[in-house]
């Protein structure tokens, strides 16, 4: 019986993807094969209030404790609930219209979820990358499935009007790290005009984070947050990120950022999912993540299996194959795994490494069985949040320094990105 309750607390809410025991963000599917990552964290000793309700322990994928020295709060009323999804516009623009979606009651109503809130985000930080040469001054350019769409800021505070969101970032002009400086420039002026056009015309209500941008450029990041800080916003949102910088210049760029910001207000930053980002985005005080990096893994067969506490693992447990494994994560589509019978990750307490086996999910990879996925994001879903609970306890612990270079140590001597896990210790 405890078997049965347990596959429904992990797959509830399927369609692709997965409950977590614990009440974590997690990844889900809705409306339309699009992903959402879901909330709630545990253990972090700093609590992020929203208004009326709390998000309490915020540290996990979309919500991790950058800072976590202090209480962030949110100005604007939203709901108490114990799950958030973030939704990603630009995806919506490939199935039901806005208005039909505000028809049937909003987004909660829609996908039948009125225990959950909605943080709707413009674009997915992976699979809709912005297009920069074709963004103007009167919209920002999403290259999606069904093509190309321009996003004016009155027709993207429609959308939201009809979604009803409980959180949601404004329109911004984001654009890669290489763009001439004269570009990166117009992409921060239009992202503050745009933010003050959002604001104007929003009465969806909703907690607004004012997104922010400034490419490479330092101090074009001090000049957007400085000017997005002097808005009445509940929140940030930092984009830009994932485009081109280079890890070793990242943390600056992170720095001058947060160092501009209230620090009662979240900060949420997207495009950063690898180990060492993540620890480079605590270190500069941000507060949420997404879950993307997990998703794709996932997508690609691939589990995590990097020790969580950063406690390095003894490599004589692998058996060597070029194509099939590492030491922070292994290709289970590989022949390697078609007759063995371990979990993925020993000791791992996750549904997946306690009822079932590398072989089986190999098999379930390799004949397209779409259950296959399902269990795989369980495991890395389950073990991404066990890095995040490591985390909390070391902020708690007042270690986080110690944890983050111990953490990074062990990840070089695994060959396994030595240069990203090198930079990630500046």
């Amino acid at each position: 019986m405890r078997r049965g309750e347990d596959l429904r607390e992990h797959t509830e809410g399927e369609r692709g993807t997965v409950e977590v025991v614990g009440g974590c963000w997690r990844t889900v599917e809705v409306a339309g094969g699009c992903r959402r990552t879901v909330k709630v964290a545990g253990g972090c000793r700093r609590t992020t209030k929203l208004a009326k309700g709390k998000i309490k322990d915020c540290i996990s994928l979309f919500s991790i404790p950058g800072n976590a020295r202090s209480d962030r709060h949110v100005g604007h009323p939203v709901r108490s609930l114990n799950t958030w999804l973030p939704f990603y516009l630009v995806d919506s623009l490939e199935g039901l219209s806005p208005k039909t979606i505000s028809s049937l009651g909003g987004l909660n109503q829609m996908l039948g979820l009125p225990d959950y809130a909605f943080a709707a985000v413009a674009r997915d930080s992976m699979q809709s990358l912005p297009e920069y040469n074709s963004t103007n001054k009167i919209g920002a350019s999403f290259q999606t499935r069904c093509g190309r769409f321009l996003i004016k800021p009155v027709d993207y505070v429609e959308m939201i009007s009809c979604m009803r969101p409980n959180v949601w970032a404004t329109l911004a002009d984001e654009v890669p790290a290489w763009v001439p400086e004269k570009r990166n420039k117009t992409s921060v002026d239009r992202t503050v005009r745009w933010l003050d056009e959002c604001i104007v015309l929003s009465s969806a209500g909703g907690a607004i984070l004012g997104s922010i941008v400034g490419g490479s450029d330092v101090e074009e990041r001090e000049r957007c947050a400085q000017e997005v800080a002097r808005r009445s916003v509940s929140g940030y949102l930092i984009g830009g990120f994932g485009l081109g910088e280079s890890i070793e210049e990242r943390p600056a760029l992170l720095n001058a950022v947060t160092d501009m910001l209230q620090e009662e207000k979240p900060r949420f930053v997207c495009g950063l999912g690898l180990p060492e980002e993540v620890l480079q985005g605590v270190a500069a005080g941000i507060d949420l993540f997404d879950s993307e990096y997990i998703y794709h893994l996932t997508l690609g067969g691939i589990a995590l299996t990097f020790p969580p506490s950063g406690v390095e693992i003894n490599a004589s447990e692998f058996q060597p194959s070029y194509i099939g494994i590492e030491q922070t994560k292994i290709n289970l589509r590989a022949t390697i795994y078609r007759k063995d019978t371990s979990p993925i990750f020993e000791n791992c307490g996750c549904y997946t490494c306690q009822n079932h086996t590398r072989a089986y999910i190999n098999h379930l990879l390799n004949v397209h069985e779409m259950l296959a996925h399902i269990l795989l994001e369980i495991h890395n879903t389950h073990h991404y949040l066990s890095f995040f609970k490591s985390i909390r306890e070391a902020i708690e612990a007042g270690e986080f320094d110690k944890f983050r270079h111990r953490f990074i140590e062990s990840r070089c001597e695994s060959d396994d990105h030595p240069a990203v896990a090198v930079a990630a210790c500046v």
